[in-house]
Parts: C-alpha cells; structure tokens; sequence
C-alpha cells in the first residue's frame, strides 16, 4: 500500500481530510537512546533528532517512534521531533501484511544503521544456540560417521587376517601334495594300489539290519569345533536356530566362519553344549536351506 491509499483508507476510518495529514511529508521512523553526550536522540540522514521541548516526557530512551520532524531553524544542523506514532505491539498487531512489508523494507532501509546493532543485541543468543545447534548435529553426524568407518575397517582387517590364515593353510596342502607328487614319481612302489577288500556276504536272516552309513558326517571334535571331510570350502555361513537346537552350516564365499583343515571354529558352541568327548553330531542336508542341518540338542 502506498502513502496515498493509506492516506485515503485512514480518511475513511478515522473522518480525516488529507490536509489533516500533511505533516507527514516531514515525518520519519526515528529511534531514540541516549548519546554520547547523555541526551536523548536519534539520526535521521546524518544529523541528529531531539525530542520537542514540549514532548520530551513523551519520548522514552529505547522506544522507536513515528514523528514529525521540523529543521532546528538557528543551526540547520539538526532536527526537532514531535511524536505521531509508537512502533509498539499493538501497532504492528493493527498493520496488514503488504504494510508490515513496506514499513520492514523502510524502517531496514532508512535506518539501517539503527536497527541492525540492535538486532544483533537482542537476537544474538538466539543466532548463537540456532548456530551451535547446528555445529553440534554436523558434529554428531560425523562422529557417527568416523565410527562407521572405523568399524568397517576393524571387519575387513579381521576379513583380512583370517584370508591370510587360509591362504596359509591351503600352502601348507599344496606343499603336503606336492612332496606326495614327488614321492609317487620317486618310487612308484610305495604308493602301489592296494587290492580292495573282497566284500562280506550279506548276512542272511529274519532280522537282517541294512545300515546305510551317513552323509556329511560331522564329528564334534572340540569344544568349540566341528569337523567333516565334507568342508572343502575356506567359509561357511553358520547359523543357530533361536532354541539352541541345531545349526546351518552351508559355504559361502563371504561367510561369517573360516574353516582350515576341514575345520570351523564356532566361538560359544561350549556354552550352548558342554563338551565332553569326540562324538558324531547327526545331520543331514536340507535341500529348502541349501546346506547341512546339524542337531545339538
């Protein structure tokens, strides 16, 4: 809204004529506080703005008033201020948005330097908290960042070092077969097939038993060791039914379990069942899961 259609809305409101209004052409958004010299003033374009002598009561250091402004006639060096209007609470309650905006534009732009040291008073707790809010979120987000990181490098060195283990341990095969090579080119002799065993005649009779023996064996040889000629692979993937009664055990190139010398390691089987002696644990393979059903219980 410009001066002209406020002027007219404010005839209609309060039965003004525009005459009654002229005095605004000299009016200014002045704002008022003690200067150096202890008075009370405020600047308006480069010199100084005191109160009227017969509104000084009126105009209280820190307030920000409306005011119609006359040339000090002797000196031409400063104005004199009479009060029309407090910038207040209730003023501001009573603008509409399209005045609120033009007067923010002209109360920054006409006193800039005014306003701008005082906003920066009041609001800078505020900038402050809004600013190490801020600081402490990236903070957080890095931090949880650099843990990840870490974490990820604490798994590819464990990843690391038990590859290094299997790598060694298959050398150690290929040095074992190797000097088997050696042996067999050697002196043929002493690796000579030996003549099978001739097979035993079924037995028969009415209570004759056919014992098939089991695939996959897998022969707890450890507290916390299971055995089988069936792992050939360098991992297995190992999982543990929620009631502690059997595992899964299937191979798997990134699995969680190394396995060396047809051998895993599974840290905490002592726990779930105590270790007594070398046995055969029952098993079979599971064509839904893809790999070998090892009971524990």
């Amino acid at each position: 809204m410009d001066y002209m259609d406020w002027v007219k809305e404010s005839n209609g409101k309060f039965g003004t004529s525009d005459e009654d209004w002229d005095f605004l052409n000299q009016a200014a958004v002045i704002r008022f506080d003690y200067d150096a010299k202890g008075n009370v003033s405020g600047m308006y374009r480069g010199k100084y703005v005191y109160r009227d002598g017969y509104h000084e009561l009126d105009i209280n250091p820190g307030e920000i008033w409306v005011v119609s402004l006359s040339l000090n006639p002797k000196t031409n060096n400063n104005y004199f201020a009479k009060p029309l209007m407090r910038i207040d609470g209730s003023f501001l309650y009573e603008l509409k948005k399209d005045q609120i905006d033009s007067l923010a534009k002209h109360l920054w732009e006409d006193n800039k330097v005014i306003l701008e040291p005082a906003l920066e008073e009041k609001y800078k707790d505020v900038v402050n908290e809004q600013i190490a809010k801020a600081v402490k979120e990236q903070t957080e987000a890095v931090i949880q960042e650099k843990k990840a990181l870490e974490d990820k490098i604490q798994e590819l060195q464990r990843i690391n070092k038990e590859d290094k283990e299997i790598i060694e341990s298959k050398e150690e095969e290929i040095n074992l077969l190797s000097a088997k090579v050696l042996v067999m080119k050697n002196e043929p002799d002493m690796v000579a097939p030996k003549p099978a065993p001739q097979a035993l005649p079924e037995p028969v009779g009415e209570f004759t038993e056919q014992v098939k023996p089991p695939k996959n064996i897998i022969i707890r040889a450890g507290p916390d060791m299971l055995r089988s000629e069936s792992f050939k692979k360098s991992r297995y993937f190992v999982h543990m039914s929620a009631d502690h009664k059997s595992l899964l055990i299937r191979d798997d190139k990134n699995g969680n379990v190394v396995c060396m010398d047809n051998t895993i390691l599974l840290a905490g089987l002592n726990t779930i069942l105590p270790f007594t002696e070398e046995c055969v644990l029952p098993s079979e393979y599971s064509s839904r899961y893809g790999g070998t059903i090892v009971a524990l219980k």
